[in-house]
């Protein structure tokens, strides 16, 4: 079974949900709070194509990352360009 997509609908491939901040917006916002975090896997060092994703973690505890680590800077910049928030 298929889905119908709307004329003018913009379909992202898999590979966009790293690119454009998604998945630390996952972990940042819904996992890392509740002690969990999701991790994404990989064939090659292209990170084109994700082949899976685990989430680990026992929920004891939340996950943190340094506010000012540039990866972390670059994923929210990121997310932020591909879901512009309305003031």
């Amino acid at each position: 079974m298929g889905f119908f997509v709307a004329e003018g609908e913009q379909i992202r491939e898999w590979a966009d949900f790293r690119t454009i901040g998604l998945h630390w917006m996952v972990n940042a916002a819904i996992l890392n709070p509740r002690g969990y975090h999701m991790k994404l896997y990989y064939p090659d060092d292209s990170f084109s194509v994700s082949t899976g994703f685990q989430i680990v973690g026992d929920g004891s505890g939340p996950w943190s990352l340094p506010a000012s680590d540039p990866d972390v800077i670059s994923a929210f910049r990121r997310f932020q360009e591909a879901v512009p928030c309305k003031r």
